[in-house]
């Protein structure tokens, strides 16, 4: 907007990778500025100014700290975490029992099961079924998997998996990591058909595309180059970067790679068992018994769990043992991304960034495995928004506004119609602040209609 006046001949170059090839691409494809995009953009900072304008200062006064805040996602998100907080005290039992025909089984139950297992010593199985079934891929990684994946599996928070993404694309490696589409495009699919072709034959190749043609791709790599190759050419010096990948950055691009091959593949047949136990109540179990054909399994390997003799009717127990252990565990990472996606609330943009404020506010600490609790802090800033803005910070309201913002995007809904709304709310909020005594700065929030 800004240098319009002196160039009216501005275009938009979007790219997903930063490769020679789809920077050529791109430089021959220039696009026009989709002003429903900034419109919508202009909405989303307003809308998060005017939020924290009309909320942030009564928080100030009732806590006598000026560094808190709340926030349409960040209010929503620290609920979760303080709500599974306050479970974090009730306990079951793990029971493990060793059968006499070999078979281990893991189990959870209320206190006080276990003292009827080993009186009797023996359990009752029944509904044995044997079958067969092709199980299919994960399609390759959209940003809230990603992160999800890489916090579990490395054991890091979700900014660092944010961080590490972005060296990796900004190193060519991987294609834009902030994305909720699992599309893969033409290109994508030739990269997998080379390697999978190459490496297990051609009859393991199944292209998939995941979703129709869209504006974004999904998150994979820009080469057929696996991470055993990747750490070669690094040595040898056939690769460099200008900033040397971390050995935890090659393993999170070999998580990706696999993803993304193994989402090309054909699916895995399997043979399944699913039995019945009963024990003070019915539990059922369900394993993989063995793999007959080989597909994605290649790849990623699925956990096969051999199972013999096991037929309807009473069975001795030979070993067990029990631990007290929590029914519900602190939210990580990766559940509250999760979350976030499930909920339509938040953007693969901002996944990251909404877990940095709530630690930065000190309204959640990490503990160990990347799990996260709120503070006495936290959990007071939550109820007293809960009492006070909840008609405002809920998650309805959220993921109305972000749909409001898809629709403006789309070109399917006014944007100033959407500040009007926001704005009433706003002022509504100022209003009723200003009754309490809360003193606010003298700005108008008029000027965006003027």
């Amino acid at each position: 907007l800004l240098l319009k006046p002196l160039n009216g001949n501005i275009k938009r170059a979007r790219f997903h990778e930063v490769t020679k090839r789809e920077i050529l691409k791109v430089l021959e494809n220039l696009e026009d500025f989709d002003l429903n995009l900034v419109k919508a953009q202009i909405v989303r900072r307003i809308e998060d100014r005017w939020i924290g304008f009309g909320i942030s200062p009564i928080l100030w006064k009732v806590f006598h700290n000026n560094k808190l805040s709340a926030g349409r996602v960040q209010t929503p998100v620290l609920g979760w975490i303080v709500e599974r907080s306050k479970k974090l005290k009730e306990r079951e039992e793990l029971i493990r029992l060793k059968l006499e025909n070999g078979l281990e089984i893991y189990f959870r139950a209320k206190i006080g099961t276990y003292r009827n297992i080993i009186k009797n010593r023996e359990i009752e199985i029944s509904d044995v079924k044997i079958y067969q079934e092709e199980i299919n891929p994960y399609p390759p990684f959209t940003t809230d998997t990603l992160i999800s994946t890489l916090t579990s599996i490395l054991k890091i928070n979700a900014n660092e998996a944010m961080q590490i993404a972005q060296k990796l694309f900004e190193n060519g490696l991987i294609t834009y990591h902030r994305t909720n589409s699992t599309r893969v495009s033409s290109a994508g699919i030739n990269i997998a058909k080379e390697y999978i072709e190459s490496n297990f034959g051609e009859n393991f190749f199944k292209p998939r595309t995941w979703e129709e043609e869209g504006a974004h791709e999904c998150i994979r790599p820009t080469k057929q180059l696996d991470a055993q190759h990747l750490r070669n050419m690094i040595g040898l010096k056939l690769l460099k970067f200008s900033s040397p990948l971390t050995e935890k950055e090659i393993r999170a691009y070999e998580i990706i790679f696999k993803r993304f091959i193994a989402s090309q593949m054909k699916s895995t047949k399997v043979e399944k068992i699913k039995f019945k136990i009963l024990i003070c109540e019915e539990k059922e179990f369900e394993f993989i018994n063995k793999i007959l054909e080989e597909g994605f399994s290649k790849v990623i390997p699925l956990q096969e769990k051999r199972i013999f003799n096991l037929q309807k009717g009473v069975i001795k127990i030979i070993e067990s043992n029990k631990k007290i252990v929590p029914v519900y565990y602190p939210y990580t990472y990766a559940d509250i991304v999760s979350l976030m996606k499930e909920k339509g609330i938040g953007r693969p943009s901002t996944y990251a960034k909404i877990l940095e404020i709530l630690k930065k506010r000190n309204y959640v600490e990490e503990v160990e495995n990347s799990s996260l609790i709120s503070t006495n802090l936290g959990a007071k800033i939550f109820e007293f928004s809960q009492r006070n803005f909840s008609k405002f910070l809920n998650e309805t309201t959220t993921k109305e506004l972000e749909e409001k913002m898809d629709k403006i995007e789309n070109g399917e809904k006014n944007y100033e119609d959407v500040l009007r709304e926001i704005y009433i709310e706003v002022k509504e909020i100022i209003k009723s602040n200003i009754k309490k005594g809360v003193k606010y700065p003298n700005i108008s929030l008029d000027f965006v209609f003027t």
